[in-house]
């Protein structure tokens, strides 16, 4: 159960797609989680893009910690809303967390709303051109602006890995620039 507080945060019609209700978190500095609803704890319990270690809230993926607990940072120290995206498992859909600071009483809280409905562009890329898995999960890094070395060390994998993948990507998509290929899938 999420605290009161977080109510007016939930009324932005934030919902996990599993379960059709508000998937909100209430953290503290650290992303101890202090309070959570029912599709939150569902979420964090399926492991998919966020989990639960030791009571701290974080990313599946420790390439992304970084990023939200520098948003945590963020919130608690201008007091104003931030965002960062998780990447679910599958690498072509994300988790956009919305954080915002709960009190203004210095308890250092913050609620973190998770819209996992959203939905990379590469997604109807990936059955539009025919993609591979792997071909789909270089392209949603490229839309989110992610250079193709970055890609390759995400993905962990080799740079000549990434430039394979894309070379199929062109081939399928008759796209002759990674900024071509970007615009494409960006405008479909």
């Amino acid at each position: 159960m999420y605290h009161s507080h977080s109510h007016a945060l939930a009324d932005h019609h934030v919902h996990d797609w599993r379960l059709g209700g508000p998937c909100v978190m209430i953290v503290d500095n650290r992303r101890m989680l202090s309070g959570a609803s029912p599709a939150a704890h569902a979420l964090l319990r399926a492991g998919d893009g966020l989990e639960l270690r030791h009571g701290i809230v974080r990313p599946a993926r420790d390439s992304e910690a970084a990023a939200l607990g520098a948003a945590v940072r963020r919130v608690l120290d201008t007091g104003g809303p931030a965002t960062a995206t998780i990447r679910h498992d599958d690498d072509l859909a994300t988790i956009t967390l919305t954080l915002a600071p709960l009190d203004r009483d210095g308890s250092a809280r913050v609620a973190i709303i998770a819209d996992t409905d959203a939905r990379d562009p590469a997604t109807g890329a990936i059955a539009r051109y025919g993609l591979t898995r792997a071909e789909g999960r270089v392209l949603a890094l490229l839309c989110e602006g992610r250079s193709l070395p970055e890609a390759a060390a995400m993905l962990a994998i080799a740079r000549t890995t990434a430039r394979t993948h894309l070379q199929r990507i062109f081939d399928k998509t008759q796209a002759r620039r990674q900024s071509d290929l970007v615009r494409l899938v960006l405008s479909a």
